[in-house]
Formats: structure tokens, sequence, C-alpha cells
């Protein structure tokens, strides 16, 4: 009987190492020491073909490079499968792979935004990990972290979830320190309290920032005390600890106390580095200075020089777009159009070069998919002809064993079929709907960016005014400004029905136009040309965009204005009436047009309405349009309850979510009310 127990075990054994050896562990160091992560990968698939590499281990050590090498698709896939090859843990080394691999994938899971994600695969490892006793190590902590990090984020506000989370972490930080006072045990700590900090800010929970912030500074005082106090080290998390500081208190209206910690920022060495001048711009930006924002930016060539040669979607829009809202926003409309045109230029060649990678990575998560299908099928096999070598001990054993290996050779098998078939979908869809989901962000962060708000409206004695956009699903091209000078309003409203990413930066480049061209010209058909000239030029394939133009003479009431294909704007006086309009053609299409302009003249009281299109098509359940007529009667009923522009246009409004319902709209709903006074 013993003997048969040991040959059942022998039989059960599953083909692959179970620890390893002195060799593969000298070996990856080395690579990882190195940063050597191309190395790390051969090695990880000739060490476990050799039996010196458990398989949780390989794939571990595969994401862990891939992930370094911006693969973060498959940096994904490989530590899933580890932890899927760790199965049930049984004891510390399989636990500090299993940790390892938890860990990694719950921060790319937090970064990405994948909160729920995140959360689904790491409360369970928390929990298996704390019955292993395994709740003492950083990789335990950081989980510990990362869960209090998404529930805050699905939360939106501190809470018991979120509190416990990041307790809990900090009370392991600290009795970590008070147990062995390493230089690693304090970093470890401090890592972490940034994590939470960060976190907090960006979620809006600053009293909590404030206070993690705090426990920060403690931390890094008393490692400070240190005889191996690394200098370099504490200046940069002293500017971290003044900038997450500033942006907390920005954050909770202590305007001047953050600008005193902002200036402590100054004082630190890394301040003073391309690095520390971008993140400073997180500061600046929640502050509205726009100016030094800018100034930073000029820094961000460098800092993309130093760690990388070709920018990805995440430069583009982590840092592009963001250079683009300062030079905006600060009036340094060349620096903005210079800047738009990098956005175009670099994102093509990064959709590009993200297709190719995706391609790439989709194709080797296949290769992998199907070599960890065959070793668990080889696996089994190997199971098989073991216990027929046991028939005669245990024919019995042998007959029931093989019936179970069937079944579970079968189930493998449909697995692995619905595995290939879920990733020859995900070949065919992803890339697509990916690359379609980044552009329409890509292009409302555009949008958002050029977008007047209705408190940054210009304000004049001699006129009220108020605006009022509501965006549809997918982002269209919609815009309006409006600016001052020389005591004359001038107005523009346009409207493209693109959703790309060109049209979002056409639609600005035609607001820096309006702006620059309304500086000096005061005839509207010559704003409208100018701004006509400047899209043609840009976009060769002729981009429609409807346009509305008008300059208000403030001190006579004087209209004039050229409508370009754009929707005739509402005058509300006596009575309710189209402006009249010429319909010239749209901008955009082809160079050298004219333009005719028209003229009228506003009564004291007058109110003007302009909107797009989207008002007027927007549709209710049954798919019939809100109409012309159905504006007008409610332009009507508005002026008379109150013809400011804010209540007129907030009746508007309520009425037509009123005739939509539940439908969503099919495209913006812009609206913009001026009263002449």
């Amino acid at each position: 009987m013993a003997l048969m127990a040991a040959l059942f075990l022998m039989a059960c054994g599953d083909g692959t190492p179970k620890k390893q050896s002195d060799n593969a562990r000298q070996l990856i160091d080395a690579a990882y020491k190195a940063k050597d992560y191309s190395r790390l990968v051969q090695l990880a698939d000739s060490l476990e073909k050799a039996g010196e590499l458990p398989q949780a281990d390989a794939y571990y050590w595969r994401g862990y490079a891939s992930d370094r090498l911006k693969q973060k698709r498959m940096a994904e896939f490989y530590w899933k499968t580890s932890l899927q090859a760790a199965g049930d843990v049984t004891d510390k080394q399989d636990a500090a792979t299993y940790a390892k691999a938890a860990s990694r994938l719950a921060n790319l899971l937090c970064v990405r935004g994948d909160y729920e994600g995140t959360l689904k695969m790491a409360l369970p490892a928390v929990e298996r990990l704390q019955a292993l006793g395994c709740d003492s190590t950083s990789d335990y902590v950081n989980l510990l972290i990362y869960i209090g990090c998404c529930q805050s984020a699905v939360g939106g506000q501190s809470g018991t979830d979120t509190e416990d989370g990041f307790q809990l972490a900090f009370k392991k930080h600290i009795e970590n320190i008070e147990r062995d006072r390493s230089e690693d045990a304090y970093k470890n700590a401090i890592a972490g309290l940034i994590n939470m900090a960060y976190y907090c800010n960006v979620t809006e929970n600053y009293s909590d920032a404030v206070d993690w912030i705090d426990q920060f500074g403690k931390l890094l005082s008393q490692y400070e005390q240190r005889p191996d106090a690394n200098a370099a080290y504490i200046d940069k998390q002293l500017a971290r600890f003044d900038i997450y500081k500033a942006i907390a208190y920005e954050g909770l209206g202590k305007k001047d106390e953050a600008a005193k910690v902002y200036d402590a920022f100054l004082t630190t060495s890394f301040s003073k580095t391309p690095e520390g001048r971008i993140n400073a711009n997180d500061y600046l930006t929640a502050a509205g200075r726009w100016d030094e924002a800018a100034d930073n930016y000029r820094s961000l060539n460098e800092l993309l020089g130093q760690q990388k040669t070709t920018m990805t979607i995440d430069d583009v829009q982590n840092l592009l777009l963001k250079k683009y809202r300062a030079n905006m926003l600060a009036g340094r409309r060349d620096s903005a159009i210079a800047v738009s045109q990098m956005v175009c230029d670099s994102l093509e060649k990064a959709l590009s070069q993200a297709a190719k990678t995706e391609k790439e990575e989709l194709s080797t998560i296949a290769a992998r998919s199907e070599q960890f299908a065959q070793q668990q099928e080889a696996s089994r096999r190997q199971d098989q002809l073991t216990l027929m070598g046991l028939t005669l001990l245990a024919f019995l054993l042998v007959i029931g064993y093989a019936l179970w290996c069937r079944m579970a050779v079968r189930r493998r098998q449909n697995e692995y079929n619905q595995l290939q078939t879920a990733y020859t979908e995900l070949e065919q869809n992803t890339s697509q709907k990916a690359r379609e989901a980044m552009a329409q962000r890509i292009a409302s962060d555009i949008k958002h960016a050029v977008t007047p708000t209705p408190q940054s409206l210009p304000v004049h004695k001699a006129i009220k005014t108020f605006a009022s956009l509501t965006t549809a699903k997918d982002t269209t091209g919609n815009l309006y400004d409006l600016l001052i000078r020389d005591d004359k309003l001038y107005l523009m409203q346009a409207d493209a029905k693109s959703n790309n990413v060109r049209t979002s930066v056409l639609m600005a480049l035609a607001r820096a136009q309006f702006r620059t061209a309304s500086a000096l010209e005061s005839a509207p058909e010559r704003i409208v040309a100018v701004i006509n000239e400047a899209l043609a030029a840009t976009d060769g394939s002729g981009n429609e965009v409807m346009l509305f133009v008008g300059v208000l003479d403030l001190a006579t009431g004087s209209l004039q204005y050229c409508n370009a294909g754009h929707t005739s704007p509402l005058i509300v006086a006596d009575e309710v009436s189209l402006l009249p309009t010429a319909q010239n053609t749209p901008v955009g299409l082809e160079a050298n047009v004219s333009y005719e302009a028209q003229e009228i003249t506003l009564s004291a009281g007058a109110l003007i309405l302009l909107y797009n299109d989207g008002v007027v098509l927007a549709e209710n359940a049954d798919g019939k349009p809100f109409g012309e007529r159905r504006l007008l009667g409610d332009a009507l009923q508005a002026s008379k309850l109150d013809p400011a522009p804010e209540p007129f246009v907030n009746h508007l409004s309520k009425s037509l979510k009123t005739y939509m319902g539940d439908a969503e709209p099919v495209d913006d709903l812009a609206m913009v009310a001026i009263r002449y006074k």
C-alpha cells in the first residue's frame, strides 16, 4: 500500500519544477539589476524549459520585462497567467511569487483606471496572503494601497472602506519600520504614502490628502535623521511633499496657503529639473497660473529627450494636450497653434506605432496562450503515461484516474478552443475600438480646453451674456467665443459634423484665428475670410465648417455679421424672429472665397441667440426633431418669463430636455445669448 501511494503521488506530479534553483536566481538577478529586459525574457524561457524555474516565476519575470518595455497588454497577460500557474499557493516561495504578480497586476490595472477589475483581483489575493501569514511584505502592503486607491476612486469620496485600506497599509508600514529600521522599510513606507496622497488628490479627497501628506512629512523627517540618508532622495521627496500639499490646499480653497507651499517647492533642487518643472504644473494649472505653466512646459522636449525618442499616445494625452491648454489659456496663440500641429503629427505616429505594437503583442499572447495550454496538456499526458505503467499494481486506480485525466484533457481542450476564439475576435475588434476610443477622448480634451466657460465670458455695462453647452455622447465640432475690443463685441459660433481629433484641432485653430483676426479687423466678412484661408490651407481634404461671425457696436447697437452656412440666430425684441442671413459658402472647403456681410441695428433690450443645428434637430423618443417653429415659440415664452440671458437659455434647455426625454442627443446642444441693454 505504501508503494502504491508513493507511485500514485509520482503519477499526479505536474512535471514542472517546484523550486527556483540557485543558478536561476543568480542569472535572473543579474539581468534584473542590469535592466536587460530582453535578456530577462530569454532567461525565463530557457530556465523554465531546463526545469530550473517554476512556471509561475517564469511568467512573472516575462510580465516584469514586458512592463518595463512598455508592452502593457503582454504584461497583464503574463501576470494573470503567473497567478493562474501559482494556483493554490501553499509555501513561502510560491506565496512570494504570487504576491509579486498580484501587486504588479494591481498597479497596472489601477493606473489604467480599471478600478473594479483591480478590486476583483486584489481583494481575494489579500485574503489568501493573510491566510498564509504572508502579510508583512511590501507587495502585500502595496496591494492594500491599490485597494484603497480603487475604493477611493469608485466611491468618489472618503469612506470606511477607503480608510480601512489605507489605514491598514500605513499600519503595516509602521510595523515594518519598527521591526528592522532599514532604509528600504522607510522608502517603501514613503512610496506608499505618496501613492495614497496622489490618489486622494486625483479623486478630490483633499482633506484626506492633507492628512496622508502630513504623515508622509513625518516619515521623511525621521528618514533624514539617518546617517546614511540620501540627500538627493530627500530633496525630491520634499518637492513631492510641497506639490501634493499645494494641490490639496488649492482644492480646499486655501489659495494663500497653497501658494506659500509652492514657494517652498521652488527652493528645492528638484524644482529646477525638467521633471520637477513638469510636475509643478499639476499645481499651477489647478491654481490657474497659466503663464507659469506655459513657461514650465518649455522643458517638455528636454524631459522627453531624457526618457525616450518616440511619443506615445499617453505622452500626447498627458503632456502635449496639457501644454496646448496652458499656452491657449495663457493667451499664447502662436505657441498653442504650434503645439496643436505637434499633437496632430505625434498622434498620427503614435496611433500607427500603437497599432503595430498591439498586433505584435496579440500575436505573442496567442502564441504564449497556446504554449501554456500545451504545457498543461503535456502535464496531463505525462500523468496518463505514468498511470498506464501502474496498471499491474493498481488496475482499478489506473482506470479511475485515466477517466479523470480524459475529462480533464477535454476540459482543457475546450478552454483552449475558447481562448483561441476569444483572441481571434480580440485581434479583429480591439485594435480599431481602442484607436476610436482614444481619438474620441483626445478630441473631447481639445474641445474642453478651448471652449469658454460661462464664468469666462466678457463683461461690459452695455450687455449681459450667458452660454450653455450640452455635449453629445460622441464629441462633435461645436465651438463659440466672445471678446470685446474698442467698445465692440466680437462673437463667433462654429459647427463641424465630424468627430475626430483633426476636426477638434481645426476648431481650436478656428478660435485662434478668430481671436487673431479680431485684433486686426472689424469687418466680419474679413474675419470669416481669414478663418477660411487658415482651415482650407490646413486640411486639404475639405473639412466643412459652418460659421457665424458678428461685430456688435456697444455704443450704437449696430450689428454687422457674416453667416457662412450656419443656422440663423434668433432676435428677441417685441417679437421673436430669425436674423436674415445670406447663405455664404461654409469655411474650410476651398481657399480664396469672397464672403458677404449684412447689418442690422439692435433696439435697447433686444436679445440675440446663437445656436447650432443640434438644437433644432434634437429628437424625441419617436425620432421627431424639435424644429425651428417650436424653438421660436419657446423663445417667445422664455422672453416673457424673464428676458435676461441666463434664465432665457435655461428655459430653452429645460424645454429641450423635456422634449427629448430619455433620448440621447446625437449632436451638441450649444446656445449663446447676448442681451443689448
